[in-house]
Parts: C-alpha cells; sequence; structure tokens
C-alpha cells in the first residue's frame, strides 16, 4: 500500500491508475446490487450493461497496474486452483 500524498503535489500515474480502479470496482458493486433489486426490464437490461462495463474497464486498469508493477500479483499454486475448479459442476441449461 501507498500513503496518499497530502502536500498538494499533482497525482502521478499510479494514483490516477488506482483512484480509477476503485472507481470502478465500486461503480460495479452498486450496478450488481441495483440490478439484483429492479424489476423493469429494460433499467434492468442498462444495469447489467453498465455492470459489464465497470468490470471490463477495472480489468483493463488492473492489467495496466499489474504490468507497469503498480499491483503486486501472485499466482495462485494450481493445486489450489484445482481444488477451487473442483467444488464447482457446470451448468449445461442456457440462460433463458
Amino acid at each position: 500500500p501507498v500513503a496518499p500524498s497530502i502536500n498538494g503535489a499533482p497525482p502521478n500515474d499510479r494514483a490516477i491508475a488506482t483512484g480509477y480502479l476503485l472507481n470502478q470496482k465500486s461503480a460495479a458493486l452498486n450496478y450488481a446490487g441495483a440490478v439484483l433489486e429492479c424489476a423493469n426490464p429494460n433499467l434492468r437490461s442498462f444495469l447489467e450493461k453498465a455492470f459489464l462495463n465497470s468490470s471490463r474497464h477495472a480489468y483493463d486498469i488492473w492489467q495496466y497496474m499489474v504490468k507497469k508493477g503498480y499491483y503486486p500479483l501472485s499466482p495462485a499454486p494450481d493445486s489450489e486452483i484445482q481444488a477451487i475448479a473442483s467444488i464447482y459442476q457446470p451448468v449445461n441449461q442456457p440462460l433463458q
């Protein structure tokens, strides 16, 4: 973690990327919560698309931050990935 700057200096690339990532994560959570409570089909569709948009933006900025070394990445061991994957069974029914 990096402490926020309190000296009034303009934000650097890392601070801007972090702010954008946090904004997109928060937006995605809010859209997801709203879509679960929405009864209007048109509004629900909009909220679903907005969630996906925020999710994709968050992933893009996360990839940028990893590439720049701003977001440390430690890959999970294959054994843990397999253990988690074995818990879930695929669903072969299409969503309607």
